[in-house]
C-alpha cells in the first residue's frame, strides 16, 4: 500500500494522531464546533507534515528516471535527471562535469528546502508548549 500511495498519508495519519486530545477540547470549551476545529485549527498543526510530504515526493518524481525512460523514448521530452547519463561513459566519466551538472539539477530542490525548512523545523517543537 505504501508504494502505489507513497508515504504521504501515512505520514499524515501518524502525525493527526499524535495531536493532543487537550486542543479539541480546549477548542470546544472556547464554543468552536468540529468543523470549526478541523478547518480552522487543524491546517497550522500540519503544515510541518505536509512540507515534509511535499519535500518527499518532489524528491520522488524528480528521481524517478525509470519512468521518465519508459514513458519518455524521445531525448527531446526526457528530464533532466535522464541528461545526467551523458557525462557517463563505458570506459571513461567525466567526474567534474557529472558533479557540476548534479548540482544543477539538485538546485531545485535544495530551494524548495530552504523555504519549507521553516515549517519542519516548526514541527520539532510540538503545538502544546508547557
Amino acid at each position: 500500500m505504501a508504494s502505489g500511495l507513497g508515504v504521504g498519508p501515512l505520514l499524515l495519519v501518524g502525525y493527526l494522531k499524535s495531536v493532543p486530545k487537550e486542543m479539541d477540547e480546549a477548542a470546544a470549551l472556547d464554543g468552536a464546533g468540529y468543523w470549526r476545529f478541523l478547518f480552522t485549527f487543524l491546517p497550522p498543526l500540519i503544515k510541518p507534515v505536509l512540507a515534509t510530504i511535499f519535500i518527499l515526493q518532489a524528491i520522488g518524481v524528480w528521481n524517478d528516471i525509470i519512468l521518465a525512460t519508459i514513458l519518455l523514448p524521445d531525448s527531446t521530452k526526457s528530464p533532466l535527471t535522464l541528461g545526467l547519463f551523458a557525462f557517463q561513459g563505458t570506459y571513461t566519466s567525466q567526474w567534474g562535469l557529472l558533479a557540476s551538472a548534479t548540482m544543477i539539477v539538485a538546485a531545485p530542490l535544495v530551494v524548495a528546502y530552504v523555504f519549507l525548512q521553516r515549517f519542519l523545523v516548526g514541527g520539532v517543537a510540538g503545538s502544546v508548549k508547557g
